[in-house]
């Protein structure tokens, strides 16, 4: 609960350009901290990505679309996490 590591440390990304750069950088924090704190999974590399969305067409708002595909351990089954990272707060 009291763990400082705790997370996938995006914040350091607030002030870097919007860019493939940054979205992979961004990608490869977040497979880092699954593999961190939810050894429950497996995420899919290949099938998992993070793309900036410049103008908002996808949420109405730029940041990056997040898709992480992966498989549950104890189960076998294929599912994904997908979420919109804006990079505009308050919009």
């Amino acid at each position: 609960m009291f763990n400082r590591g705790f997370g996938a440390r995006l914040k350091h990304f607030l002030f870097e350009p919007m860019n493939d750069r940054t979205a992979m950088s961004i990608k490869i924090y977040l497979i880092e901290a699954t593999k961190a704190f939810e050894p429950r999974i497996l995420i899919n590399m290949r099938d998992s990505y993070v793309i900036p969305d410049y103008d908002g067409g996808i949420s109405g708002m730029p940041g990056y679309y997040v898709k992480l595909v992966y498989i549950i351990k104890s189960t076998q089954q294929i599912a994904e996490y997908v979420r919109i990272l804006p990079t505009q707060i308050g919009r």
